[in-house]
């Protein structure tokens, strides 16, 4: 439920573990480990971060932290993020905890 979602999280602190599914210059996707399998938008705003998380391989989990930024109407398949119901979570300001 997008609602209850943005108003349980948005703009908090979280520290969430999935899988790294890709990666761009300022970006990386990750599949959360929900079940639902909703994917989250991390950016990363730094080049110390960008150094960092350049290092991990595609396929490995991971454990971020970082503050909920906003939920998109979208998913991640084999065509890219489409249009879904689960949407997908974008996390800011984040830091690799393992």
């Amino acid at each position: 439920d997008t609602d209850a979602f943005r108003e349980a999280y948005d703009g908090k602190t979280v520290t969430v573990s999935g899988k790294l599914v890709s990666k761009s210059a300022k970006m990386l996707y990750v599949e959360l480990d929900t079940g639902t399998k909703v994917p989250m938008r991390v950016y990363l705003n730094s080049e110390e971060q960008r150094e960092q998380f350049n290092k991990i391989d595609e396929g490995t989990t991971i454990t971020v932290k970082g503050t909920v930024g906003v939920l998109y109407p979208m998913q991640s398949d084999a065509g890219g993020f489409q249009d879904m119901k689960d949407g997908l979570i974008a996390l800011d300001t984040v830091t690799l905890v393992k």
